[in-house]
This record gives C-alpha cells, sequence and structure tokens, in this order.
C-alpha cells in the first residue's frame, strides 16, 4: 500500500523529471506547449469532489497532447488553433469512453459522493453519449479533411469508427453495471486500432511524399514548372529574401504605369515559389513586397493604407494555408509624416493579429527621405519596443522635378547599379542620424548582402568623423555597421562571400542569411547563385549551416522542428497526421489502467 506523503513525493519527483526530459529531447517549444496539460493533471483527481463533469478535464488532459505533436511536427507556437479539430476530437473520445466507464460505478458514486457525468445526465447519459460521439466523429473528419489523408484513412479510420459508435450507444443497459464496463474496455481495441491506421496513414505519406499539397489543395510540384532545376541540394534552406505579387499589388502597378525603377512585372503563383524553393531544398521562404511597394499608390495616403491591409491580409492567407512554408514580411502604407500613425497601426495588426514575421520598409520615401529621418522616429520606437525584425529592400533613387528616375544609365534599371547603392545609404542615415543606437532590439536585414555597405563602411566612419561631420567614433559606427544582418539573395558569388563570412569577415556570426530575391530574379540566376554559394571554398560547414538555415531559426524559433518530420519530406499536413498518434495512444494506455484498477477494486 503507497501512503498519501510517498504518492505526494513521487508526484513531486515526477513534474520536474517530466519537465527536464521532455525540454531535452523536444525542446523549449513542444516544452512550453505541454504546460497546460501539467497543469489539468494536478488539479484532476480533485474534480470528482468540485463538478459534476470531471470527464471534460480528463478529456482536456489527453486531448491536450495534440499542441504539443503539433508543435513538434510544425514548429510553429503561434497557430495552435489550427490543431483545435483533432483537440476536440481527441476530448469528445476521451469524455465519451469515461462516461462508459463511470456507469459501471453509479450506486457507489452516488453514495459516496463522487460526481460524474453519468450520475449528473442519468437516465439520458445515453442521449449524451450518442452526441459526444457524434462530436468526435464530426472533428476526426474535419481533422482528416483539413490533412488531406487518404481514401484508406477515411475509410478504415473514419468508418470503422463512425460505424463503432452507434454499437456502443445501443449495446449499454443502464440495468446492467458490467455493461458499460464491457462497452469501455472495446476502446483499448479501437485505440489500438486507430494508432495501427495512423501509423499506416504516416507510411503511406513518407512513401508519397513527392506530390506536395497544401491546404487549399494547390498542386505545388516540382514538376510544375519545368524551367526550374531538378537539382536537390543536401542542406535545407530558409529563405529570408523571396518576394510575391498579390492581385491587389497586380492592379495597383497596372493603374500607375509600373514601377519607376524600370523593372518589369514578372508572372507569379504560390506555386512557382514552391517550385523554386523545393529545388533548392528550401523549407520556408518569408515573403516580402517587393519596391516600390505600397508606395506606388504615394499620391494617395488612403489608397496605400488599403493596399497594404489587402497586401498583408492575403500574405496572412498563404502563411495560414502553408505555416511552415511560407512566412511573411507586412507591409506598411506610404511614410510621409503624416501617415505614421497609420503605419503604426498597420504594423501593430500585422505583428499581433497576422503573425508577420516581421515589417518591410523601403531604403527612402518619397517626400521624407532615408529612414534615418526625424519623420520616422515614433514607427522604429514602436518597432523597438516589440524587438521586431525589420526587412529593408532597396528602392528607387530620388527622382528630378518630372518625376522622372534618375538612372546611372537609361538603359540600366535601378535594381542592376543602384539598388545596392541604395541600401548602404539608408544604412549609413539610420547610423548616423542615431536610430540604430536608439532601437538597439530592432532586428534589421540588408538585402542583397548589404549592398555596398561592407565596402564603403570603413571609408564612411573615418571620413565622417574626421571632417567633423558626426560625433559617432570610427569604432561606434563600425559596430553598428556590423550589428545589421544580410541577406545574400544576388549576393552569394565569392567575392561578397569573404568579404562577409571569410576570414575576418564583415558580418557577424549568425547575421548573414540565404535569400533567392523569387521571382524578379530569373530563375538561371538564382541556380547560378546557390552554385556559387555552395562552391564557396572558404567557408567551414557550421557557416554554411548558418547562412542555410541556422541563423534564421534563431532570429525566427517558429522555424525550430524535429529534422525527420520536416516539411519537403512529407505532406503539408499529413505530416500532421503523425500527431494523432500520442493523443490515441494515451487513450487506449489509460483505458487499460482504468480496466485494471476497476477489476482489483471489485
Amino acid at each position: 500500500m503507497i501512503s498519501t506523503p510517498e504518492a505526494l513525493l513521487a508526484f513531486v519527483c515526477w513534474v520536474p523529471f517530466t519537465f527536464a526530459i521532455t525540454w531535452a529531447t523536444l525542446g523549449p517549444a513542444v516544452t512550453v506547449s505541454f504546460i497546460p496539460v501539467w497543469v489539468l493533471s494536478v488539479i484532476y483527481p480533485f474534480m470528482k469532489r468540485l463538478m459534476p463533469f470531471p470527464q471534460v478535464v480528463l478529456g482536456a488532459i489527453i486531448g491536450g497532447a495534440v499542441f504539443p505533436g503539433w508543435v513538434g511536427v510544425t514548429g510553429d507556437l503561434d497557430h495552435l488553433d489550427q490543431a483545435l479539430p483533432l483537440f476536440f476530437a481527441t476530448a469528445a473520445w476521451v469524455v465519451y469512453f469515461d462516461v462508459f466507464y463511470a456507469t459501471q460505478d453509479l450506486p457507489d458514486d452516488k453514495k459516496a459522493g463522487v460526481k460524474s457525468l453519468a450520475v449528473w445526465m442519468g437516465p439520458n447519459v445515453k442521449i449524451l453519449l450518442a452526441g459526444l460521439g457524434i462530436l468526435q466523429i464530426a472533428f476526426f473528419a474535419m481533422t482528416a479533411l483539413r490533412a488531406d489523408l487518404s481514401l484508406i484513412f477515411w475509410i478504415l479510420g473514419i468508418g470503422v469508427w463512425a460505424v463503432s459508435v452507434p454499437w456502443h450507444v445501443l449495446s449499454l443497459n443502464l440495468k446492467d453495471r458490467h455493461s458499460g464496463g464491457s462497452v469501455f474496455k472495446a476502446n483499448i481495441k479501437l485505440g489500438l486500432y486507430m494508432t495501427g491506421v495512423s501509423l499506416l496513414e504516416l507510411v503511406l505519406l513518407r512513401v508519397h511524399h513527392a506530390p506536395m499539397k497544401t491546404q487549399n489543395h494547390l498542386h505545388l510540384t516540382r514538376a510544375s514548372s519545368p524551367s526550374i532545376t531538378n537539382q536537390t541540394f543536401a542542406m535545407e534552406r530558409i529563405d529570408v529574401h523571396h518576394h510575391f505579387i498579390p492581385p491587389a499589388y497586380v492592379e495597383a502597378f497596372k493603374t500607375t504605369g509600373g514601377d519607376p525603377s524600370g523593372w518589369h512585372l514578372p508572372q507569379w503563383t504560390p506555386e512557382s515559389s514552391i517550385s523554386l524553393m523545393d529545388s533548392h531544398n528550401t523549407r520556408t521562404a518569408i515573403l516580402s513586397l517587393t519596391a516600390p511597394g505600397t508606395s506606388i499608390l504615394a499620391h494617395s495616403p488612403g489608397a496605400s493604407a488599403t493596399l497594404a491591409r489587402e497586401i498583408n491580409l492575403y500574405a496572412a492567407k498563404l502563411h495560414n494555408e502553408s505555416p511552415t512554408r511560407f512566412g511573411f514580411f507586412a507591409s506598411l502604407p506610404h511614410l510621409t509624416p503624416d501617415t505614421i500613425p497609420a503605419a503604426i497601426e498597420e504594423a501593430i495588426y500585422a505583428l499581433e493579429t497576422l503573425h508577420a514575421d516581421g515589417i518591410t520598409l523601403y531604403t527612402r520615401y518619397t517626400g521624407t527621405g532615408y529612414l534615418g529621418h526625424d519623420a520616422f522616429a515614433p514607427l522604429w520606437e514602436e518597432l523597438n519596443r516589440r524587438k521586431a525584425v525589420v526587412f529593408i529592400h532597396p528602392t528607387n533613387t530620388a527622382a528630378d522635378a518630372r518625376n522622372r528616375s534618375i538612372l546611372v544609365n537609361p538603359a540600366l534599371p535601378q535594381p542592376i547599379i543602384d539598388y545596392p547603392h541604395e541600401t548602404c545609404r539608408t544604412a549609413v542615415d539610420l547610423i548616423t542620424s542615431g536610430t540604430i543606437s536608439r532601437n538597439p532590439d530592432v532586428k534589421i536585414i540588408l538585402s542583397h548582402g548589404g549592398g555596398t555597405l561592407p565596402i564603403l563602411a570603413t571609408r564612411a566612419a573615418h571620413l565622417l568623423y574626421d571632417a567633423k561631420l558626426t560625433s559617432i567614433s570610427p569604432e561606434d559606427f563600425l559596430e553598428q555597421a556590423r550589428s545589421f544582418y544580410f541577406d545574400l539573395a544576388l549576393s552569394g558569388n565569392e567575392e561578397n562571400m569573404q568579404l562577409l563570412v571569410g576570414r575576418n569577415g564583415f558580418a557577424k556570426g549568425g547575421h548573414v542569411f540565404y535569400g533567392s530575391d523569387f521571382p524578379y530574379a530569373p530563375v538561371s540566376t538564382i541556380n547560378k547563385y546557390v552554385r556559387m554559394m555552395e562552391g564557396f571554398s572558404v567557408q567551414g560547414e557550421e557557416v554554411e549551416k548558418a547562412i542555410a538555415r541556422d541563423s534564421a531559426v534563431k532570429l525566427f524559433p517558429r522555424f525550430q522542428m524535429p529534422a525527420d518530420l520536416r516539411v519537403g519530406k512529407t505532406n503539408n499536413w499529413g505530416a500532421f497526421s503523425a500527431c494523432l498518434l500520442l493523443p490515441v495512444g494515451l487513450s487506449a494506455l489509460y483505458s487499460v489502467l482504468q480496466s485494471r484498477v476497476h477489476t482489483y477494486s471489485t
């Protein structure tokens, strides 16, 4: 016989042990998602004395295992709501069978004052069971539908389950206290059976993972774009410089006469992005709107703000449908001193409500200037308060009096030569204006390897200080310049790589990311730069991994997930079927233990 103090001691030892094991093996994100389960496990033993439906708490405990499963598969803590159908299905299943169990104890529970749904519902308990049966089937069907599971799962899993529920309810005889126990024991067989069906589905998904689908059933396969190379690189990547072209932006582009930088608008679809990503083993692309962005409607602040909201909602839709394939940097309205409040409001909405990965800004804004301008200070303060990531993309240079873009050469669109200089200009402006020093918690990503900043930073640092144009010492200037993050979009050639990450490289460790610049850069050019990055002779494996993925994971922790369940290796939603195994197995195990306890007590 175990005494109460011994039981408490065992429990006190068990909690930190399981916490430590979970943290060490599954990581902090999964551990955090387990906390509600632990809390409910602590209070559950008291519920039979306090509430008439303690089975609901038990259902939440076992169903709560779905959320750690979701986090383990997707690495995403921000979209746990997408796991709710499976949670409700599992919780309803647990409550359903535990009510069957409680029916065999009705006389004893009434005498002892133990509360349960069976006692509470009395002779109407079969109506409750029928409702719970319908709920669990409906939610499991919703899960299977959203996960795009196979016909085999629908027949062997959902079909068998749907047939078993009416049999359970009809076979319950409330006058025979052993009747409920007999049905309850059937849960053991059903639980083990569903575990087997889930394992079969997972095996089938791994065998047939090539034709990937997103939740909206887009056929996102490599074959969908024959122009893209079939080579698959071994190292997994996260692309932090990947553009998208929403329908609303296409319309604005057409009505305003096009991009003042002189660059064309390419064809783009989500499928084309996935094809490019798969060809280079890119798990996730963080989508952003290239320049001029919402500033294409700079003449109408209201229209620019409306366009920003439409773009962000479209990006959020892509992200929600495929959270492990797409992230996004939110767009803001065209920035002027008068529109800063609206820009701050949109930034808060995008970060808090839409779960954007960061904010897109452009190097300068017509009528105001570069990003260190005093008018932008309130926006920087808000982004700093939120420790936000800011992706800075170059835009067209200042226009002349007739609003014609000033080109280095009329035959050269500005992205070819001018854009790298624009990035350097706004970076220096951010440093000399004190914006960087006042907002140390903002993480700023500079496009295209920082443009010409790594080359010109030392020159600017010394000339500005020696000419008494700034009080910032050369050492402080260079430290701030190196605090930026850099993507390697169209910049992964040997010379730039040596400059950024070679011996005594300009960039700090963990501050350089992979970027493709798709779809504005031709696929053939992207392929060349990937090959150049892979052929860079100086970097070691650690640096290569950091650039490809690890540095982005540190900046965006939601991208963490177990290596063997990453998207690109299984169906985007189908991998979620693996989450079935934990609650199903726990429920079956619970049934075994309960049956043995009841047999012993009787």
